[in-house]
């Protein structure tokens, strides 16, 4: 069996339909179904949804997302809770396991909610929002650490 990388190598457009439908999204035909989606995600979004359980693949994204944010959490109860590093370490790979598929759900719930028409403003309004964050949280979180102290309890 091919691995989803090379699978997503294979897709070409001719023999995926593919059909351009402005100037920042892709509208891609798969197994009956029209996803538009970014060129960078084009072949992800196809390889994760030939991966997909068929259970998972009827749910809707906003559901699979909280899935995903709610077992992400209750994996990392053991690291909040001060586990043992035996017990720890699985609870974070495991964790990881779990975030895997959120941005790319993520991006496909984003491009299903807006028209074709706003859909390149949104991407650029969310890409700026996540590339602020990162810095923000970081620089709020280092006076919050200070004023309330990093200590663990236990």
């Amino acid at each position: 069996m091919r691995s989803a990388r090379r699978r997503a190598l294979e897709i070409k457009p001719g023999k995926t339909p593919v059909q351009r439908t402005t100037p920042a999204t892709y509208r891609l035909t798969h197994t009956g179904q029209h996803h538009d989606v970014a060129p960078a995600s084009c072949a992800t979004a196809v390889a994760q949804h030939d991966q997909a359980p068929a259970e998972l693949r009827r749910l809707s994204l906003g559901t699979v997302l909280v899935g995903i944010v709610l077992g992400f959490g209750a994996a990392m109860l053991p690291l909040g809770l001060g586990a043992p590093t035996a017990v720890a370490l699985p609870a974070f790979a495991l964790a990881g396991a779990i975030w895997t598929p959120y941005t790319a759900t993520s991006m496909a719930l984003l491009q299903n909610s807006t028209t074709d028409d706003q859909r390149t403003s949104v991407l650029a309004a969310n890409s700026a929002v996540l590339v602020v964050s990162v810095p923000l949280g970081t620089a709020l979180g280092g006076p919050a650490v200070q004023l309330v102290g990093a200590e663990h309890p236990c």
